[in-house]
């Protein structure tokens, strides 16, 4: 299954198909006609993020890179690292704990007023230096469930019980996925794998 989890592309698939609110890609500079969000493949901690806000920018910034990336929209809102456990032995899903990442500089930035921020010559960096955890309100745990839910449904549907590789699950479906249960939810918006950390421990 770790093949799955290591490809965007199927990561996307995989997601989209259990029904997740997913940020639009982009094939190539030309199409961006949003704020978007550069992203370097591999788990890099965010290192070499860019922001980039129209076709312009991207070719004046990005149209040099060499490395393999996606150009994925900016989302605005709160990014929520949901961590899941599913047990096929009791059918059972469950919300370990939850945490938000602390990335330098973009998270200092982001307390300066935008009027002050002109004429600084600082370029955001997404790179990860921490987590916090947080505690999601009880009126969202429903729809975190239910993304949940929907995730191992799929999971099953592509993989049974005893697993499968890339290359086997694609014969079993035109639009393969992955067991794995943990993503970036904002209000059911995903944006990325998560990785783990403590906080409030729930069932279902």
């Amino acid at each position: 299954m770790l093949d799955w989890e290591a490809s965007r592309e199927l990561q996307r698939q995989w997601l989209s198909r259990a029904g997740l609110t997913l940020p639009r890609q982009f094939k190539n500079g030309s199409e961006i006609d949003r704020p978007v969000i550069i992203k370097l493949y591999g788990a890099q901690g965010g290192k070499g993020y860019m922001f980039i806000r129209d076709a312009a920018d991207f070719e004046r910034r990005a149209g040099h890179l060499k490395e393999a990336f996606v150009i994925q929209e900016y989302v605005i809102g709160v990014p929520l690292y949901i961590h899941y456990f599913y047990s096929p032995l009791e059918d059972r899903l469950e919300i370990m704990s939850m945490d938000r990442r602390y990335e330098t500089n973009v998270d200092s930035l982001g307390r300066i007023p935008a009027a002050a921020q002109e004429g600084m010559d600082v370029s955001p960096s997404y790179v990860v230096v921490g987590n916090q955890g947080v505690s999601l309100r009880e009126s969202m745990l429903a729809e975190a469930y239910r993304m949940g839910a929907n995730v191992v449904r799929v999971s099953k549907e592509i993989c049974g019980p005893k697993g499968c590789s890339a290359r086997s699950a694609s014969r079993r479906s035109s639009r393969p996925t992955c067991s794995s249960t943990s993503w970036r939810s904002r209000r059911g918006s995903w944006r990325g794998p998560i990785s783990s950390s403590t906080g409030r421990r729930t069932r279902i």
